[in-house]
C-alpha cells in the first residue's frame, strides 16, 4: 500500500500545475483555442514552416478566398527547422514577430529537413530517433509552441506525410508522434496527414485523387514534397480544422454573458423599443422592486397579432457582503403577426378555425406509444367532401381512425399463427381461395350474365 501512495504522489509532483492546465486546455477539443471576439470580426492567419509551408499557403490563399471570418497573411513566415537553429535566439525573433503582427492563428508545418544527428559535449554524436534525440527535438517544439500560446495565439501543427523511402518515412512517423504529444500538453491542435497521402494498402502512393477525385500526380519527383496538385489536396485538410475551430469559437458569442460589456454590445445591440412603464398595482418584492410584473410593450402588430409583452422577475441571491440582493430581469416575448396566427390555427373563417385532426393514440412492443393525426377531407375549391371515407366499416376508419389491428390474409407473410399449421393445412388455406377465384371468371368466349 505504501508504494503505491508514493506511486502517486511522484505522478502528481511530476505534473506541474502549468502542465496540468495546458493538458486540460488540450483535451478541450479545441473550442477554447481561438479568441470569440477577434478584432474586426476576422482571425488573421499566417503561417510558418519551410518550403512545404510555402506551398501550404499557395493552396490556402485559393481555399480560404472567399471565407469572411479568416484573413491569411500572404507570406510564409520562414522556419527552415528546429534542429540548425540556435532555439533561444528562434524564440526571440519569434516574441518581436508577434508584438507587432499579433496573428490569431499560426499554421505551422515543417520537419522535413530536421533528419540531422547533433554533437554533443566531447564530440558524441546523437543519432537521429534515439532517446536523447526525441528529448532534444520535444523541448524545441515545446519552444516554438509555448512562445505562440503566450501570446493567446490558436496553433494548428501540421504534421509530416508518407515518404517514398521506407526510412525516411519511419522518421516521419516518429516526428509526427512528437508533434502529436507537444500539441496536447501545450493547448495547440495536430493536423494529422500522414495516412491521407497513401493507397489503400497505407503505402507510398506519387498518385492519388485530387479535391475533384479525379487522380493526379500529387508528389513530387523527390519522394518528399507535393505538386500544385498535392499542395492543394493538403490545404483542404487544414482549411477544414481552420473553419472547425473558427466556428466552435463563434458559437460562444451566442453565450449569454460572454465577453465584457463592449463586446456583448457588438453581437447584440441595445432594444430601441421604450417599454411602459409599470402598473401602480404591480407587486413589490422586499427589496423595494418589482416582482413578476408582466407589461405590453408600446408598438403592437395592427394586422391583428399578438402584441409583444415584457415580464420583469426579481432574483433573490446572496451577495459579497452576505446580504440578501435583488436582481431585475426583463423577459422579452415579441410580437406575433397575425399570418403566423392563421398558419397555426388553420383559419378557414373569421369566426371559427378550423380542426387541426384527430390523434389517434396506440402502444406497441417496448412500452412506446404511437401517435398519428388524422384530419378529415373538407371541402376544397368548391368541391363536396368525399362521402364514405370515414365510415365505421372502412379500413382507412377501422386503423387509422379507431386504431384497430386488421387481421393477416391466410398464407400472407405477416400471419403467424401458433400452433404453426401444417403443409397440408396451409397449402389448402391457399389453394382455396385460388380456386375459388379461377371459378368464379367466366370461360373464354362465354357471355357474362
Amino acid at each position: 500500500m505504501h508504494w503505491l501512495i508514493m506511486l502517486v504522489l511522484t505522478f502528481a509532483a511530476a505534473l506541474s500545475p502549468a502542465m496540468s492546465r495546458a493538458l486540460a486546455q488540450g483535451l478541450d477539443g479545441g473550442t477554447g483555442m481561438l479568441d470569440p471576439f477577434p478584432e474586426n470580426d476576422r482571425y488573421r492567419i499566417q503561417v510558418w514552416g519551410d518550403q512545404m509551408a510555402a506551398g501550404l499557403l499557395d493552396g490556402l490563399s485559393e481555399t480560404l478566398a472567399e471565407d469572411p471570418r479568416l484573413a491569411l497573411e500572404k507570406k510564409v513566415r520562414w522556419l527552415g527547422g528546429l534542429m540548425r537553429v540556435d532555439i533561444d535566439q528562434e524564440v526571440k525573433t519569434i516574441e518581436v514577430g508577434l508584438a507587432s503582427a499579433r496573428p490569431e492563428i499560426v499554421v505551422v508545418m515543417l520537419g522535413a529537413g530536421d533528419r540531422l544527428s547533433t554533437r554533443r559535449q566531447g564530440n558524441r554524436r546523437v543519432a537521429v530517433g534515439s532517446d536523447e534525440w526525441r528529448a532534444d527535438y520535444g523541448q524545441r517544439v515545446d519552444a516554438i509552441m509555448r512562445t505562440l500560446r503566450r501570446r493567446s495565439v490558436g496553433v494548428f501543427w501540421v504534421g509530416l506525410p508518407i515518404m517514398r523511402r521506407a526510412d525516411v518515412s519511419a522518421d516521419a512517423e516518429m516526428m509526427n508522434e512528437i508533434f502529436r504529444s507537444r500539441a496536447l500538453a501545450n493547448g495547440a491542435r495536430f493536423i494529422d496527414i500522414f495516412e491521407s497521402f497513401a493507397d489503400a494498402d497505407k503505402s507510398y502512393d506519387p498518385n492519388g485523387p485530387d479535391l475533384t477525385g479525379k487522380i493526379r500526380l500529387l508528389r513530387d519527383g523527390d519522394g518528399v514534397h507535393f505538386t500544385g496538385a498535392g499542395y492543394r489536396k493538403l490545404a483542404y485538410f487544414v482549411e477544414r480544422e481552420l473553419k472547425r475551430a473558427a466556428a466552435q469559437a463563434w458559437e460562444a458569442r451566442t453565450i449569454p454573458l460572454a465577453g465584457s460589456e463592449a463586446e456583448q454590445v457588438r453581437i447584440r445591440p441595445p432594444s430601441t423599443v421604450k417599454l411602459a412603464p409599470l402598473a401602480a398595482g404591480g407587486s413589490r418584492s422586499a427589496s423595494g422592486k418589482s416582482a413578476a410584473v408582466v407589461r405590453p410593450a408600446v408598438t403592437a402588430p395592427g394586422d391583428g397579432g399578438l402584441a409583444a409583452e415584457t415580464a420583469r422577475v426579481t432574483i433573490k441571491s446572496i451577495g459579497e457582503n452576505g446580504r440578501e440582493e435583488s436582481v431585475g430581469i426583463e423577459l422579452v416575448r415579441p410580437a406575433i403577426p397575425a399570418t403566423v396566427l392563421n398558419i397555426l390555427t388553420r383559419r378557414q373563417s373569421p369566426d371559427k378555425a378550423a380542426h387541426v385532426g384527430d390523434t389517434v393514440m396506440g402502444e406497441v412492443l417496448g412500452d412506446l406509444t404511437v401517435v398519428a393525426t388524422v384530419t378529415t377531407l373538407g371541402e376544397i375549391s368548391g368541391e363536396r367532401r368525399r362521402a364514405g371515407a370515414l365510415d365505421a366499416g372502412t379500413p382507412f376508419s377501422r386503423v387509422l381512425v379507431r386504431g384497430e389491428t386488421l387481421p393477416p390474409k391466410p398464407g400472407r407473410a405477416d400471419e403467424m399463427p401458433w400452433p404453426r399449421p401444417s403443409a397440408s393445412d396451409l397449402s389448402a388455406v391457399i389453394e382455396e381461395p385460388t380456386r375459388a377465384a379461377v371459378e368464379s371468371e367466366p370461360r373464354r368466349g362465354s357471355r357474362p350474365r
